[in-house]
């Protein structure tokens, strides 16, 4: 762990200096885990964008009764378990502070165990950046594999949006 700690540090450090950068919140209407029993309204995630490698982590569920959930408990099992690791495309549109952004996410580690997956999550959104803040919104489309092993596609009514620093 330690070893998989350093090199994700190195590749922080070499991507801050090299390639764009975002450090922020993101929220999403579907959660990709659910953290409590309890199905949520939106989940909140850190997000952590290192040039066209992202990374993001379930912080909180807000449920539709107002209440909401913040994870405590940032241990190795939990991190294992729901950290999404993403690629993603940020095309920039020229004389105007708007990109537009491409992602495809997924649970890295839970693929490296087990050797699959569950579900996929391709981000489709635009983002308005000014001086060190980015706001970005969008449609989501999730692929899930279903246990009889056909894929289904819920695409439409699921959204994100996001907010942090940018550089």
């Amino acid at each position: 762990m330690k070893k998989l700690f350093i090199a994700f540090l190195m590749l922080f450090v070499i991507s801050a200096f090299s390639f764009p950068f975002f450090a922020g919140l993101e929220a999403i209407n579907v959660p990709p885990k659910t953290l409590t029993a309890t199905p949520s309204l939106l989940t909140v995630n850190a997000r952590l964008d290192l040039g066209m490698f992202y990374f993001s982590l379930p912080l909180a569920e807000v449920y539709e009764d107002g209440s909401s959930y913040f994870n405590n408990d940032f241990g190795t099992d939990f991190i294992l378990s729901h950290l999404n690791v993403g690629i993603s495309l940020k095309p920039k549109i020229p004389m105007i502070p708007l990109y537009a952004r491409l992602g495809a996410d997924l649970p890295l580690f839970d693929l490296l165990t087990n050797q699959t997956f569950s579900t996929v999550d391709l981000k489709v959104g635009v983002g308005f950046k000014f001086l060190f803040l980015a706001l970005e919104g969008g449609l989501v489309a999730r692929f899930e594999k279903l246990n009889d092993g056909t894929m289904s596609m819920d695409f439409g009514n699921l959204f994100y949006f996001a907010a942090g620093a940018a550089f």
